[in-house]
């Protein structure tokens, strides 16, 4: 999805079909794009704290309780229709300590919980989510790894480093600190697929 460059008109692009559709979307005026999975994105609208699901192709919208999101980063399991659909958040606290928010629609308030690192972890809003095979996944600014099971409720930090030729790539790039987060969720991706 790409944000509109005239008026509402949203262009949104299908990887799969390799086609571009383009939509009037007045609704998503003042919105932040949080998250898209499966035809749905999870919009943000910081003046009023408001979190919902929205569908731009059925205009369906699934209102969430409310949820300060300015400096966190969220991801959402399944499509929202489904029973399995979990939203996360993970929130640095301390460098050894995060705060995770789950919550599923339908639900009326946010559960948070905050867990203790052997490693340190510090997120930042440019951090990419992955969902993948059941778990969470997060890298933090340092690279290590953050998963999350939302079956068991855990929370472990693995150290991953980050693949050689990435490493030799980055050497003398000064764009280094501007690509490293989406290389890393490109390549967290790539490494989840694989497993």
């Amino acid at each position: 999805m790409f944000f509109p460059k005239f008026g509402d008109l949203y262009e949104f692009y299908d990887p799969s079909r390799r086609k571009t559709y383009w939509l009037e979307l007045p609704k998503l005026r003042g919105s932040r794009l949080c998250y898209a999975r499966d035809g749905w994105l999870l919009l943000y609208k910081p003046r009023t704290q408001r979190v919902f699901f929205y569908c731009p192709y059925t205009q369906e919208k699934i209102k969430l309780p409310r949820r300060e999101l300015a400096y966190q980063i969220v991801a959402f399991s399944a499509t929202p229709t489904s029973p399995s659909c979990i939203l996360f958040t993970v929130k640095h606290v301390r460098p050894t300590v995060v705060a995770i928010s789950t919550c599923h629609p339908g639900a009326t308030e946010w559960t948070t919980v905050n867990y203790q690192n052997h490693l340190p972890f510090v997120g930042s809003i440019w951090n990419k989510l992955v969902f993948c095979n059941g778990l969470f996944y997060c890298l933090s600014l340092t690279g290590w790894l953050g998963v999350y099971n939302p079956n068991e409720s855990t929370w472990v930090v693995h150290s991953v480093p980050p693949p050689k030729c990435l490493e030799n790539f980055f050497v003398k790039n000064r764009w280094k600190e501007n690509l490293w987060p989406s290389i890393m969720g490109i390549f967290l991706s790539y490494t989840l697929v694989l497993l």
